[in-house]
């Protein structure tokens, strides 16, 4: 695109990824990225700007609610849904788990700032 264009094209603007870890996952790279934008900004817009506030993700109602928004964010993402099942998320600083998901349907990754974990992955 020239300096100047006109054209009605809009540059789509990324937001800044947080300080992140993915444990594992099958997806794209892109993909991945895209879910960690999704987490941080659920995480960001119900924890609010107030820093104080961050201590309020380690209640579980608070987890619950990540979860839920982040579900309904994949779910409705035109990229990331499809005709099968929804997806599933699980949230939380300290869980095991041992699942069985479609193939290029997982994420297991960390947002650093808040010391969370979210596992998030479709079934068949």
């Amino acid at each position: 695109k020239m300096y100047g264009d006109s054209s009605d094209e809009e540059e789509k603007v990324e937001d800044p990824l947080p300080p992140f870890q993915i444990r594992s996952s099958d997806m794209k790279e892109a993909l991945q990225l895209k879910c960690v934008r999704i987490c941080n900004k659920v995480v960001q817009d119900i924890l609010g700007s107030k820093e104080n506030e961050r201590q309020r993700v380690s209640t579980s109602a608070m987890a619950m609610e990540i979860a839920t928004k982040i579900k309904r964010s994949f779910d409705a993402d035109d990229e990331l849904k499809d005709e099968g099942a929804g997806w599933h998320v699980i949230v939380g600083k300290n869980f095991a788990a041992s699942i069985t998901c479609q193939t290029k349907n997982h994420v297991f990754l960390d947002l650093k700032e808040i010391h969370k974990s979210f596992l998030i992955f479709k079934t068949q």
